[in-house]
């Protein structure tokens, strides 16, 4: 067992140590970036960044990276703390992309890199009408109470409303 002033100068002397590694850990400056991690392509959507306890004058650099370019969201330099949000238009896709986001924090003494994956998802829009009777017959008409039907190639049917009358028209599409 040991003398009871040394244990207690033993426990002092271990708290001070870590006291001292954790205190050099975070005395450094810190940051964060939050952004979703499935992005809409053509989208407007925001990532917010923040710098804590900067001890000198740092520059973030946040990029969106992909295989055919890269695109710088935000480049912002600062010796105090901060925390902004900014807005951005997702890249268009034609298929599903894995991207790397990029933070980059640079400073005299300091450095700092994280890369972190997103997925740019392509968003197909569908249409559904519903209608009083599950199957309308090529040049059938029926009363509409709106004229707000809007005409679609990328539908097998088509409707066309006429706006004296107010009726709907289906017919059948080229594609169809």
């Amino acid at each position: 067992m040991g003398l009871p002033g040394t244990q207690m100068w033993t426990w002092t002397l271990c708290v001070f140590l870590s006291w001292m590694c954790v205190g050099r850990a975070v005395a450094g400056p810190q940051y964060m970036v939050a952004i979703p991690a499935v992005l809409q392509a053509g989208a407007e959507t925001k990532f917010c960044a923040s710098l804590l306890q900067p001890n000198e004058t740092l520059v973030m650099t946040i990029t969106l990276k992909s295989s055919e370019r890269n695109t710088t969201l935000l480049t912002k330099t600062s010796s105090t703390e901060f925390h902004s949000c900014t807005q951005f238009v997702v890249p268009l896709a034609q298929n599903e992309d894995v991207q790397n986001f990029e933070v980059e924090v640079r400073g005299n003494t300091f450095y700092s890199k994280e890369v972190r994956k997103v997925l740019i998802r392509v968003y197909n829009p569908r249409t559904f009408v519903q209608t009083d009777k599950p199957i309308y017959l090529p040049g059938q008409q029926c009363i509409s109470e709106s004229s707000h039907w809007i005409p679609s190639s990328d539908l097998p049917m088509a409707c066309m409303i006429s706006s004296k009358l107010r009726t709907l028209t289906t017919t059948e599409s080229d594609s169809g």
